[in-house]
């Protein structure tokens, strides 16, 4: 008698297990045309901060989904950030500028890409000049504005980039 309780209780249970697929997201086109207009400092220095104003649109009036900005060094990926951009509008993006050991004064790549809902994306691709900052020196500052130097070589030595 068990036995037959356990097989009905399963029987009737098993339409319960099978998963429903979602069809909707199966055969999405894309559609729509996003428009990106920024404003990109023309240069920057390592160890810096950059902002980058994005003017997102989409002329077809498909929302609009994620704005990615990048900035790349020769095709490498070095600092990166991604904006959920709901509505139409402008956007500010705060980049940071590495300060990397072996990278010479160069240009540098800001990468930005805009997608909405339909997987529709446009990307736009800004130079960007960056050098090395020049440091005469280091001073630790306390809160009682006293100054300290850090720095115990007052010529250029072999030491000087890596302490100073």
């Amino acid at each position: 008698m068990k036995l037959i309780k356990y097989l009905s209780a399963a029987l009737l249970l098993l339409p319960f297990l099978s998963s429903c697929h979602d069809y909707d997201y199966d055969n999405i086109v894309a559609s729509g045309n996003p428009v990106i207009k920024a404003s990109v400092p023309a240069s920057a220095m390592m160890g810096d901060s950059i902002d980058v104003v994005v003017n997102c649109s989409d002329t077809e009036g498909q929302a609009l989904s994620t704005l990615k900005a990048e900035v790349r060094f020769s095709d490498e990926v070095v600092e990166h950030t991604t904006i959920r951009t709901a509505k139409e509008g402008e956007y500010k993006v705060r980049l940071f500028v590495p300060f990397l050991q072996y990278i010479p004064n160069g240009k540098a790549v800001v990468r930005l890409t805009l997608q909405n809902v339909t997987t529709k994306s446009t990307v736009e691709n800004v130079n960007l000049d960056v050098t090395r900052p020049h440091l005469v020196g280091m001073h630790f500052i306390t809160s009682d504005n006293v100054s300290y130097n850090i720095c115990p070589f007052k010529r250029k030595c072999k030491y000087y980039y890596k302490y100073c």
